[in-house]
């Protein structure tokens, strides 16, 4: 098994996370409501994406990595294609049918302060 099938999912999203967040240019996407560090110029509204839980994460007690990597790739796509940089406010709702992530798409720049 690859290395990420043995992280929980909150440690998955942690490292996205930084990785995200240490690029400022790139896209960032964080639970908070602000993005330390970078000014929020624009809002383009929610984007969600989903994708159905393949049973055998489930049966293994977590979410595969294909799973949530997709879902927030569709994400992602979602809010590039309307113009955004980043989310905030992700959110990562897991049932037994299906992964939902969701969040506000924004246009993020550093402060200039």
């Amino acid at each position: 098994m690859a290395e990420h099938e043995h992280m929980s999912l909150r440690d998955r999203v942690a490292e996205a996370r930084k990785a995200e967040h240490a690029s400022p240019q790139g896209f960032v996407a964080v639970t908070t409501n602000t993005v330390p560090g970078m000014e929020i110029v624009a809002s383009h509204g929610v984007a969600m994406g989903s994708l159905p839980v393949v049973r055998s994460d489930v049966a293994s007690m977590g979410l595969g990595p294909p799973t949530t990597t997709q879902a927030l790739e569709k994400l992602t796509d979602q809010a590039k294609a309307v113009g955004g940089n980043g989310i905030i406010g992700l959110r990562i709702a897991v049932g037994t049918e299906f992964v939902v992530v969701y969040g506000t798409v924004v246009t993020a720049r550093p402060c200039t302060d």
